[in-house]
């Protein structure tokens, strides 16, 4: 009896270690180190304090708070969604290439039935949540399903479209935190009681441009680690030179900077959101540093194959991307106060 009992906890034992492992490929499979990028969702909300805070109306404020956290839970389970369907599509290529091979679908740790499970529980929560804050938000979601989908099957393996199509992912992303958030969409009544939301369209821009430079960059650093192999990894690679890509991340650079500046300072545009004093141009700084220190990061440190995970560790970058953050958020709520004494 004591032997059979041993045996069944043994077998209870590796049953629940196998799980464990089970769940652990899956949350690796999901990319949670991507996750952070979905924080460009809230960035609407953090851009347009002034406008929905309001001490004298908690409850309104919560509510827009919690639909931007609900937009940014939505996107990252739709992301990790994405990130499952990619592997599965991309299992062989990945075998073949020196880090992706330890993927958790490519590696065996997580078996493809369960992956496909996944993959569609996470997209049925992420577009239920995003119905659950309004229509045009699921619309947003569903318009970020259909251009990854059609990035992974298509997309990625056309030169020039591919680093395009990645950086209107992130324009996407931002524009679904300002929708989250009431901002008026066109054909669909969209506001919330009380609140006028608008967005500059500088800080799309701004961020497609932003988007653009890490990913051109992280094609840069996997074509001088694949060498004479780039082709076989990542089919577009064999499209592209060093000298070129360095071309377009130049201009990408000085663009985002110059795109910034136009957003920071009053040109007198519908929607700009940004003090007539031009103080937001004390910011400017902040977005010139955090470019210049991807460029030091990618071409004196030779790393940008796997930028989030190189952003998320370097410590200026983090406290520079805080600062900006900080600082703007103050300008706005200084102005806004100012503007309701007189002053």
């Amino acid at each position: 009896m004591a032997m059979m009992t041993s045996h069944a906890d043994q077998t209870i034992a590796s049953g629940a270690r196998e799980s464990r492992s089970i769940a652990k490929a899956l949350l690796s499979a999901m990319r949670p180190l991507q996750a952070p990028k979905n924080g460009l969702v809230l960035v609407p909300l953090i851009f347009s304090v002034n406008i929905w805070f309001a001490v004298d109306d908690v409850s309104g404020m919560f509510e827009i708070v919690l639909r931007a956290f609900g937009a940014t839970i939505a996107f990252t389970l739709l992301s990790g969604a994405i990130y499952l369907i990619n592997d599965l599509s991309d299992v062989e290529r990945d075998r073949v290439h020196p880090v992706k091979r330890r993927r958790a679908i490519a590696s065996g740790d997580l078996p493809v039935r369960i992956a496909y499970v996944a993959t569609l529980g996470a997209l049925i929560i992420a577009v239920a949540v995003s119905l659950a804050i309004s229509v045009p938000q699921a619309i947003v979601t569903g318009g970020y399903l259909i251009l990854n989908l059609a990035y992974t099957f298509k997309l990625k393996h056309v030169a020039i479209l591919d680093v395009m199509s990645v950086a209107s992912g992130f324009v996407l992303r931002a524009y679904a935190g300002y929708v989250a958030i009431g901002g008026p969409v066109p054909w669909f009544e969209n506001g919330l009681p009380g609140v006028d939301i608008d967005v500059s369209p500088w800080f799309y821009i701004m961020t497609a441009l932003g988007a653009l430079l890490i990913a051109l960059g992280k094609r840069r650093a996997e074509l001088k680690t694949a060498g004479d192999a780039a082709a076989n990894q990542r089919g577009t690679l064999g499209d592209y030179t060093t000298e070129f890509i360095d071309a377009l991340i130049m201009s990408t650079a000085t663009l985002a900077i110059f795109t910034y500046a136009l957003y920071a300072i009053d040109l007198g545009d519908t929607g700009a959101n940004v003090p007539a004093d031009n103080t937001m141009m004390v910011t400017i700084p902040f977005v010139a540093y955090g470019i210049y220190r991807y460029l030091y990061l990618l071409y004196v440190k030779g790393e940008g194959e796997a930028p989030e995970i190189v952003l998320l560790r370097d410590w200026p970058s983090l406290v520079n991307g805080f600062l900006w953050l900080a600082v703007a958020s103050a300008i706005l709520l200084v102005h806004t106060i100012g503007t309701v004494n007189g002053s």
